[in-house]
């Protein structure tokens, strides 16, 4: 991870923290909440917003969980974020 750390970013991921980057030219924004004992976190694509909705969405009971999830799904291209974290830019609000 570019300006970052990998690690770091896996554990305000965690938490359900918001967080930006950049990946392949576009800008990302994931965030996560708690609402009656249900975990939700969601995806966006800043650059080019869906009109359908989150790029990626997860509910679990744990944020944990729904971080887990969001590292190893094939969202890129059949890539995980895992994979491809080493060319992602964290980026500053």
């Amino acid at each position: 991870m570019i300006n970052g750390s990998f690690s770091e970013f896996k554990n305000i991921l965690c938490y359900g923290g918001e967080l930006l980057f950049e990946y392949k030219g576009s800008d990302y924004f994931i965030q996560g909440w708690s609402s009656e004992g249900l975990c939700t976190m969601v995806l966006d694509n800043l650059t080019h917003p869906s009109t359908n909705g989150y790029v990626w969405e997860c509910s679990c009971n744990k944020m944990r969980e729904c971080a887990e999830k969001f590292l190893k799904d094939p969202i890129w291209d059949g890539k995980s974020f895992s994979e491809i974290q080493k060319d992602t830019i964290w980026k500053e609000f």
